[in-house]
Order: C-alpha cells, then structure tokens, then sequence
C-alpha cells in the first residue's frame, strides 16, 4: 500500500491522507490536537502527545490481518504490539473502551483469534475491595445466555473454578449461584444433554473419595448418612450399615 496525497488543513490541523493499492484506494481523516482549532499536536523527544482521531472517510477491509482503520503489524517485534499504560490516581474514563451505538450492529465489540500454546485471554487482576472483580459481566438481554462457553476437552472440565483456601474461608465458595428478582421463577442449576451421555450428570469428591453421585439414569449414590428434618425441626439419620440394615437414628 503506498500513500498517493496528504492533505493538510491549516485551519484545523487535519491531515487528509488517501492511501492506494493497486486498483483499491482509500482515505482517512485524521485530526491532530483539539478539532476545530489550531492547536498543533506536540512532539518532545519523540513522544506524540495531545489527541489522535482517526477517521476513515470509506470502508475499509475486514481482514483480521491487514484491516482495520488502524493496523498495527507486529511480526518483526517479539515485544508487545499495543500497551496502553497509566498511574492516574483519579481517572474519570476507562483505560479501554469499545463503544456501539446501533441497535443493529452485528459485530463482535472485541474478537481474538489464536493458534499458540498459551492463552488468547489473560487477566491478572490485583485489585482490591468489596467491588473489583477479575471480570464484571452484565447483560440485559432477556432472550440469550449472559454468557456462552463452548469447549471440545477430552478429560478436562469446559469451564475450570479453582478457590485456593487461606484457613480463613469457611464462608467462601467456588462457585455462589443467587437466584435475584422478586418473584423470580429461575432454577438455581439446571442440567440436559439432548444427545444422551453416559456419565455421571453429577460428582462430588472429597479429598480424593467420592461422596455423592448422581448417574446418566437417575440412580443416587450416597456415602455417609442422608439427614432429615420434620416439620418441627427435630433431625434424623438414614444410615445403612455394613451388613446392608437401614436405620432411622434421631439427632
């Protein structure tokens, strides 16, 4: 791609540059400093500072390796291709933003596309407080899942929750499930295969034995006693012993 005009507006500080490739051209509006004034765009050894628009004036490609009205071509560099960096103690705008407008946009807001050994998403999140959170998901659409996980592993979970225990969690949990709204009607878990599987719909294990299960044909597997409550609170145990006996043994 070669850049055939540059265009410069002395008025505003915009520069108009229209860029060609073979028979495809395009052109894009970028705004240096403030729009609408003359307020140039400072360099200080080397660094760009001030605001930077880019405006692309015709569409431009789709591709997920040359598209894009800003396109960042990083194979030559084994360092990073974008960092956006900051110590502001009292921001009033997120670090990143990616924002649409239209109802009918059918287009992911951020896409990833990956073939290393590593992950395509990673967060490490040292934040702190009652409201910071690794992730932050919220969504109002009543008619989808707020979110999709999809996975082909063959002897891993699709979805992995791991709560690493301090002695001093009695009243933390792996995964919490609240079921908010009032009058809501929603089931706290719900579990379906249209395809039919084999295994167990649910296991529980306890360091290293298994404690509860439930199989792919309905059958309960129980180690322990099953306790019961009656009306007036009293408890109860239904216990099997060694030799096979049940037994009802008040609490």
């Amino acid at each position: 791609m070669t850049v055939a005009l540059v265009e410069i507006d002395s008025a505003t500080n915009a520069s108009t540059i229209t860029l060609e490739e073979s028979s495809q051209s395009a052109t894009l509006t970028v705004e240096t400093g403030i729009p609408g004034t003359t307020d140039g765009l400072p360099f200080s050894g080397g660094t760009l500072t001030g605001q930077v628009r880019v405006i692309p004036t015709e569409d431009l490609s789709a591709s997920t390796s040359a598209g894009g009205a800003v396109n960042i071509f990083n194979s030559a560099s084994a360092g990073a291709g974008l960092v956006v960096y900051s110590t502001n103690d009292d921001p009033t705008g997120h670090l990143i933003v990616a924002r649409v407008n239209h109802a009918s946009f059918d287009q992911a807001a951020f896409y990833a596309e990956y073939v290393g050994t590593s992950h395509s998403l990673s967060v490490n999140h040292q934040g702190t407080g009652l409201n910071s959170s690794a992730a932050n998901l919220v969504s109002a659409n009543t008619q989808h899942s707020a979110l999709m996980v999809t996975g082909v592993e063959a002897a891993r979970g699709t979805v992995k929750v791991t709560h690493t225990g301090t002695g001093t969690d009695a009243s933390a949990a792996a995964i919490s499930l609240q079921l908010a709204g009032t009058g809501t009607a929603a089931q706290g878990i719900y579990i379906y295969s249209d395809d039919g599987t084999t295994g167990d719909l649910i296991e529980a294990n306890n360091a290293g034995s298994l404690q509860f299960k439930v199989a792919s044909d309905g059958d309960v597997e129980l180690v322990g006693d099953l306790i019961l409550r009656s009306p007036d609170g009293s408890r109860f145990a239904l216990r099997v012993s060694n030799g096979g006996v049940l037994s009802v043994n008040a609490l």
